[in-house]
C-alpha cells in the first residue's frame, strides 16, 4: 500500500497518475468501466476546486498588496 502525500496538490497528482482518462477495454464490463470514470472524474472535479481556491487565495493576496 502507498503511503498518502503530504500535501493536497500531491495527493491530486498521485490520483491522477495511477487513475488517468482511460478508454473502455473490451475486456471489463460496462459497470466496471463506468465505476472507474466515476473515479477519475472525481479526481478530476477535485483538482478543479483545488484549482480554483488556490487561484482566488493567490488572487485575493495579490489586491491585499495594492
Amino acid at each position: 500500500m502507498r503511503s498518502l502525500p503530504d500535501t493536497v496538490e500531491d495527493l491530486l497528482d498521485d490520483l491522477e497518475t495511477h487513475y488517468p482518462p482511460l478508454c473502455k477495454d473490451p475486456s471489463e464490463t460496462l459497470e466496471q468501466h463506468y465505476n472507474y470514470a466515476g473515479q477519475v472524474q472525481l479526481i478530476a472535479d477535485l483538482r478543479a476546486r483545488y484549482d480554483w481556491t488556490h487561484e482566488n487565495h493567490r488572487m485575493e493576496s495579490i489586491l491585499k498588496e495594492t
